[in-house]
């Protein structure tokens, strides 16, 4: 029956995860930084992919920075991995380049004129050999991505995403360089306007719904 994926699944292996998450959520929040609790990709969707959306129902809107509370959540789903809500909640927003599925969003959005290794934003491999670029927030942006290249997506209000460190069933997210939390607090570069969509007012914003949204 094909409903719950096994790979480190070993009890060691769960407990020691579950309790890194829980660390580096504790974490973050010390850095006012608000995390809410999403599922491990243990299980799926019913689209078939591993489900890693939010736990609770209010999902991002649910993030805090009060440690109290993130260590009852986490009492009540230990196996929870911590999200970060993108946009003005947190002050981040992020582009996001998948390498799945055919698609591979570095090699798009470089061929589109934008070139990830030119910019000084701070970066995460994840787990599925994608790669988000993180800057800080821009009054207006939108979680919107008809104007770019297929396999780039943007999470801005409404989005979400793992931090580095977030380990869950598939792997673990990883900075590329630095220590993320310092490049917090030196202060990120802010969104670029270059990736903007044109001033047509025919994009609709793409606004995550809690337990839908695929921060990947």
């Amino acid at each position: 029956m094909r409903n719950v994926i096994t790979y480190h699944s070993d009890v060691g292996k769960s407990q020691e995860r579950a309790k890194h998450n829980l660390s580096l959520a504790l974490e973050y929040a010390e850095a006012r930084i608000p995390v809410f609790p999403c599922k491990d990709g243990s299980t799926f969707r019913k689209d078939g992919k591993p489900d890693r959306g939010p736990i609770t129902r209010n999902g991002f809107k649910d993030a805090t920075t009060n440690r109290k509370r993130i260590r009852l959540c986490w009492r009540e789903h230990p196996q929870a991995v911590p999200g970060i809500p993108t946009g003005v909640a947190s002050g981040l927003a992020v582009l996001d380049l998948d390498r799945k599925g055919g698609k591979d969003g570095v090699a798009a959005i470089k061929e589109w004129g934008f070139d990830p290794d030119q910019t000084p934003a701070a970066m995460i491999d994840t787990p599925s050999g994608g790669l988000h670029l993180i800057f800080r927030h821009r009054p207006g942006v939108r979680s919107v991505a008809r104007h770019l290249p297929e396999g780039v997506d943007v999470k801005a209000d409404g989005g979400f995403i793992f931090p580095p460190g977030a380990w869950n069933v598939l792997g673990r997210y990883e900075a590329r360089s630095g220590d993320f939390l310092i490049d917090l607090e030196l202060g990120l570069p802010l969104w670029p306007e270059a990736l903007n969509p044109p001033a047509t007012g025919q994009d609709v914003a793409r606004l995550g719904q809690p337990g839908q949204e695929d921060p990947e």
